[in-house]
């Protein structure tokens, strides 16, 4: 499994209530971690035991080692990773309220560098390559050169996507996770619903709502799925790892009723820790946190089969 997109260093703050101007609240509770949602997704994928490649771009400087070590610390093979020479890492300082909802300011840096290079063909060898956040001029790329199955997220680079380059995005990419807002663009601009968009070429589209989970169009059927109740802490990285689970599953089964519970209860597991990387489950822990909620996905499970 590939992932490609941003290469951040995220500084999170618990905060029970922001601060105002020249007011400095005392935080709840603090961590550093690395960030970027194609990171967050090839961390999980790692977690889970797939072997897990991220490609991006960091700064020479201090922080993007330490975004480095901190992936190859968990068997992410980094070795596509651009080092930008006098360019920063990226950087996103997030505020988590007492709900968990982030609130954060990024700063991009080396991000804005990441470009395709020959060396890129390597994702050929990967059983589907993920964009998160990438700009379009990457993703049109990979969809051009790379033969591999292909999972979209447009993530922060959203607003960088117009309604074509969203469709163009959505119609080659086997698997793709689109917010509300995004599902709309695409539904108004191409004239089809979601459920249609993807019958048409045998795919998937996971629309995320955040709180009231997401709902899976797939074969001209469309299945809400409601998020899992836990003491939800931090949501930052909950969809990376949402998608990461969902592409891991579909990889070894091509069920996505299996895809999408398991999804749901990895993402479940994370939000209640800290940081982008705080929670994510290995394998063993989420098989058995799925063993324990499984039978909450059993309506789910009558539906979408029975109307198979």
């Amino acid at each position: 499994m590939a992932a490609i997109g941003n290469a951040n260093v995220d500084f999170s703050y618990k905060l029970r209530a922001f601060p105002q101007a020249d007011h400095v609240v005392t935080a709840e509770g603090y961590e550093i971690g690395s960030g970027g949602s194609a990171s967050n997704y090839a961390y999980a994928a790692a977690r889970l035991g797939a072997t897990s490649l991220f490609v991006g771009a960091v700064g020479d400087d201090v922080l993007g080692q330490f975004f480095l070590r901190e992936l190859s610390r968990e068997g992410v093979d980094v070795s596509l990773v651009q080092i930008v020479p006098n360019e920063k890492t990226g950087t996103v300082t997030i505020w988590v309220d007492e709900k968990g909802e982030k609130h954060g300011a990024a700063w991009r840096g080396a991000n804005l560098k990441l470009n395709p290079t020959t060396e890129w063909n390597r994702l050929n060898e990967a059983d589907i390559v993920h964009l998160s956040g990438c700009s379009p001029n990457v993703v049109r790329w990979v969809v051009s050169e790379i033969n591999s199955e292909k999972s979209f997220d447009p993530g922060s680079a959203s607003h960088l996507y117009t309604a074509d380059d969203l469709l163009h995005a959505v119609s080659n990419c086997k698997l793709s996770f689109l917010s509300e807002a995004e599902s709309s663009k695409l539904v108004t601009h191409s004239g089809r619903t979601l459920s249609e968009l993807v019958s048409s070429k045998d795919a998937v589209i996971v629309e995320k709502m955040g709180a009231k989970g997401v709902r899976l169009h797939v074969q001209n059927r469309t299945l809400a799925v409601k998020p899992l109740q836990v003491a939800v802490k931090d949501t930052t990285g909950a969809g990376d790892v949402f998608s990461a689970t969902f592409d891991y599953k579909f990889l070894l089964t091509r069920d996505v009723v299996e895809a999408v519970y398991w999804a749901t209860a990895s993402a479940a597991l994370k939000v209640q820790s800290m940081g982008a990387k705080g929670g994510v489950p290995t394998f063993s822990e989420l098989k058995r946190f799925f063993a324990e909620n499984k039978h909450k996905f059993a309506e789910v499970e009558a539906n979408v089969r029975g109307s198979s």
